[in-house]
């Protein structure tokens, strides 16, 4: 039964090389170790969607963002916690430098032919596709 709802974000930042940073999580990680990840996690109590994708951004991979466009939602559940989702949309003009924090082992900039070379969870890999395959609409930037 569930008894807690929470919010959690993530973020598709790509490069102007057009590629998608993706993170490995370290094999201390709870959830699932050693797998590949957007940037994000859960929003602390009254923090807004857009500012937790920055926070969780900021905090995992040293990288701060400005502008992020809200692409997709999402849902599961995990025992009796419902946990709803946002992914958002970052271009970053430049590479930036990457700085990892404890949640993560290593990170990687994908090309769009790449995805199918690398364990990407399913649900990853169909954003990645419509993002790359312009499927999800013009981005707009506010």
């Amino acid at each position: 039964m569930i008894t807690k709802v929470e919010v959690a974000t993530k973020v598709i930042i790509l490069n102007q090389k057009n590629e998608v940073l993706l993170l490995v999580r370290s094999e201390t990680d709870p959830h699932v170790p050693g797998t590949y990840d957007f940037p994000g996690g859960k929003l602390t109590l009254w923090e807004t969607p857009l500012d937790g994708a920055k926070r969780e951004t900021l905090e995992e991979t040293g990288i701060a963002l400005c502008e992020l466009v809200p692409i997709r939602t999402w849902s599961f559940e995990k025992g009796e916690v419902y946990i709803i989702g946002i992914t958002f949309f970052a271009r970053y003009q430049g590479i930036p430098k990457v700085v990892l924090s404890y949640e993560h082992s290593q990170y990687i900039w994908l090309k769009k032919e790449q995805i199918s070379l690398y364990n990407i969870p399913e649900a990853m890999k169909v954003t990645l596709w419509l993002l790359f395959d312009d499927k999800l609409g013009k981005v707009e930037f506010f």
